[in-house]
């Protein structure tokens, strides 16, 4: 079978080679010069490719025409596994969001789903008293996304539910994204290019440095306290001043990264960004910004009047830790 029409094969069957067997599989079969369709388009599922299926799938091997071939697609599938690992994990906290939650795991599954990822969606309800996390279990996903729900109570802050998060991911990559969505999934395409490329740990979205969009801009008094934050996190944190957003709510992670830092951080509240920044710093962890397209939800948690004193207490304890 010529190559050309191998590449079609392989082409026409995309999804299911990124399902079943992973990036770097599907990519080996286009380079292929003779290749069975019959495992292409009858080896079943992504379930069927499973560790069960080897006697089938080496059977199928076995009967390519190419023995050469047949000896490096078989060593491929030991190195790459027949069940692809995880490949991304979004972490949605969420507290009093039962008019919210649904819509954020509806675009979130379409997102890993139209991009081909084997991913899961890990929604933290942070003590709500409303319905949350049953709006939350009740949402349908596709069956390539995985869906989870954390509950706990009482409620703890955004840093204890993001954590919380954190550790339960799986996923070589994890991110997570506030929810009401602000920020278009899509964009975490941006920050998973930073990281793929080894140019990073962490990849920050940013609503404040060239390149971002804004639909629907904050108001005036919550400009002027973002930038008396950022300010002070610059000038008595130590945070560099070439971070021009550390609190925005879209974050990505190498998984392990992410675990690490999360595990180790001390913050339930809001400030959490800036432990975890300082953390990455102190242990030597990359982290750059992205341009991200982000619209206002004025229905926010965050009360900058209200939740002053208890921001400005959190970062000093938090100087006090890592000092």
């Amino acid at each position: 079978m010529a190559s050309r029409q191998i590449a079609d094969i392989a082409r026409n069957n995309r999804r299911f080679l990124h399902l079943a067997c992973g990036q770097s599989l599907y990519l080996f079969f286009r380079e292929c010069t003779v290749v069975k369709a019959d495992f292409i388009n009858n080896a079943g599922s992504r379930d069927s490719a499973g560790p069960s299926s080897e006697p089938y799938v080496t059977s199928i091997i076995r009967d390519y025409q190419n023995r050469n071939i047949c000896a490096k697609l078989l060593e491929k599938l030991r190195i790459t596994g027949y069940n692809r690992g995880m490949d991304i994990s979004i972490v949605v906290p969420a507290f009093e969001e039962s008019k919210k939650i649904a819509r954020d795991i509806e675009k979130a599954a379409e997102f890993l789903d139209s991009n081909d990822f084997d991913g899961e969606i890990i929604v933290v309800d942070d003590g709500s008293t409303d319905n949350t996390a049953q709006a939350a279990e009740s949402t349908q996903v596709p069956a390539s996304v995985t869906l989870k729900v954390l509950r706990y109570q009482p409620h703890h802050g955004k840093g204890y539910a993001v954590r919380t998060g954190m550790n339960a991911s799986t996923g070589d990559y994890a991110m997570f994204a506030d929810s009401g969505l602000c920020v278009p999934y899509e964009d975490v395409l941006r920050g998973l290019e930073l990281l793929k490329a080894g140019t990073c740990d962490i990849a920050h979205g940013s609503r404040k440095m060239r390149g971002c969009h804004i639909e629907k801009a904050q108001s005036l008094y919550r400009r002027i306290c973002s930038k008396v934050f950022h300010w002070f996190v610059i000038h008595d944190m130590k945070i560099p001043a070439e971070f021009t957003d550390t609190q925005c709510g879209f974050k990505i992670y190498k998984g392990e990264v992410a675990r690490h830092l999360y595990g180790e951080c001390i913050t339930d509240g809001f400030t959490f960004d800036i432990e975890i920044i300082m953390r990455a710093q102190k242990e030597g962890y990359r982290i750059k910004e992205f341009p991200i397209d982000w619209t206002c939800d004025r229905d926010s948690r965050l009360s900058p009047t209200r939740s002053s004193f208890h921001v400005l207490s959190e970062l000093l304890a938090i100087r006090r830790a890592l000092r």
